[in-house]
């Protein structure tokens, strides 16, 4: 597991393809409690992805969460994980496996995507905070708390999600959801502040044969 650790990547860094600060391929079980993840790189800001990622995992089971700082039981204070400056911060996907992942009490600025996931059922990520449209870019692209793609079972639950002052981008989203397809899926008492979209969904996300069934919004 990884415990209060700081994992940075700024000017000193002097190669020109960093990929990720962690990156698994079908493992399972990792733990990643309270750490810091940060990207700080000056004059990368032409591609737009070339910040790359906090996190990148294919096939992989893993736990993002706070590190308990008073040390109570129960646990009253929280060290939460921070992502900064990246092009996704967290970016996961299944390809031959059903894992998934969790991602609790984090806090996600300037990224142009904070969590990225595609085809992982089940994924959970709650009790975070995203700052949308801050990613150091100099195009004006879409910048995204959450966006899930082809998948089902999630859980998006008590997140804050908020454009900050020094904006760059005109168009941030909260949570971004692709094909969820016909199941009853939920996004649920989260907060959204001064966004473009609070929520957007696309391509097939309810049952055509009994449409009140499929993803549904709730406070």
């Amino acid at each position: 597991f990884y415990n209060n650790c700081h994992f940075e990547v700024n000017d000193d860094y002097r190669r020109d393809n960093f990929a990720a600060h962690i990156s698994m391929w079908d493992v399972d079980g990792v733990d990643i409690y309270g750490c810091d993840f940060i990207n700080s790189r000056s004059g990368v800001g032409g591609n737009y992805t070339s910040r790359k990622n906090a996190i990148y995992t294919i096939d992989a089971n893993f736990n993002v969460a706070g590190r308990c700082a008073n040390f109570s039981i129960p646990c009253t204070k929280y060290d939460y994980n921070n992502f900064e400056g990246f092009y996704r911060a967290i970016e996961v996907s299944n390809v031959s496996t059903n894992k998934t992942v969790s991602i609790d009490r984090s806090n996600f600025t300037k990224n142009m995507v904070g969590v990225y996931s595609s085809s992982v059922d089940n994924i959970k990520v709650v009790r975070s905070n995203f700052e949308v449209g801050g990613y150091p870019t100099i195009y004006f692209y879409s910048q995204i708390g959450i966006q899930l793609n082809d998948q089902t079972g999630f859980i998006v639950e008590n997140n804050t999600f908020e454009k900050p002052a020094e904006a760059v981008s005109n168009y941030p989203y909260g949570v971004w959801i692709a094909n969820s397809g016909t199941e009853p899926n939920q996004i649920y008492g989260n907060n959204f502040a001064d966004l473009y979209y609070g929520n957007f969904a696309t391509r097939l996300n309810r049952d055509t044969l009994s449409p009140f069934n499929g993803l549904g919004y709730f406070c």
